[in-house]
């Protein structure tokens, strides 16, 4: 191996790490909203509608 596969190499590998604890991130982030979700949260309301609502029950 060459010095300069090694660098490659290397720098494959810290790229490789660092988007693995990003996904990571995501999945842990994933899984909590899916809890939360689970347990029967509701969806946050702006000025008393929800996030949710009908678009087309204003009668447009």
């Amino acid at each position: 191996m060459t010095e300069d596969e090694a660098k490659r190499l290397l720098c494959e590998n810290a790229y490789l790490k660092d988007r693995c604890a990003l996904l990571e991130a995501s999945v842990t982030d994933l899984d909590a909203k899916l809890s939360r979700l689970q347990a029967g949260d509701k969806p946050h309301k702006v000025a008393g509608k929800s996030w949710l609502s009908n678009p087309l029950s204003t009668g447009q």
